[in-house]
């Protein structure tokens, strides 16, 4: 648990950080990535700075863990996690613009790149990595299917795959 706990400091300092150049890259004029809303970019990095700031408290309480606090430490690193994915998920739909396929596939990029970050951040403890994969890539996968265009639907046909590769991964490198 203290590895993942560890781990807590990319989400502190990448998450946002990853949101806000993403966002750059829609948010400038006539981007081909772009025809987004602005409240909706604002709202994702206000939501990755509050989960950067839940994860702080996180590492802050729970840097050194002492054997009586394991199994309240595990439950709220799979809560924590649980709201580190949805917010990544959710961001599929904030970042999204209906009519772009050029956007849309940036949107796959992104969270494909999530994804597989968390395997790496969070493989040492199968109980968060498979929170971490299937909340992200549920709510992902709901984004896909909501748009019901053709590209949308084989990339959607796709994410089982990709979610056993990242499960895969996980095993090879343990």
């Amino acid at each position: 648990l203290e590895i993942v706990v560890d781990s807590l400091m990319a989400t502190i300092l990448f998450n946002p950080l990853f949101a806000a150049v993403c966002m750059a890259a829609i948010a400038v004029p006539r981007s081909p990535f772009g025809g987004v809303a602005f409240w909706r970019l604002g709202l994702v990095l206000a939501a990755q700075l509050g989960c950067a700031a839940v994860a702080y408290a996180i590492y802050r309480r729970y840097c050194r863990i002492r054997i009586e606090e394991t199994a309240r430490a595990a439950r709220l690193l799979l809560a924590s996690q649980a709201l580190f994915s949805a917010v990544w998920g959710a961001t599929a739909f904030l970042y999204w613009a209906p009519g772009n396929p050029v956007n849309h596939v940036f949107v796959v990029m992104v969270l494909s790149l999530v994804a597989f970050s968390a395997v790496f951040a969070r493989s040492v403890h199968m109980p968060v990595l498979l929170v971490a994969v299937f909340v992200q890539n549920g709510i992902y996968l709901a984004r896909l299917l909501s748009d019901g265009s053709r590209a949308e639907i084989i990339i959607a046909a796709m994410v089982p795959f990709y979610v056993l590769y990242l499960l895969a991964m996980r095993y090879a490198s343990q």
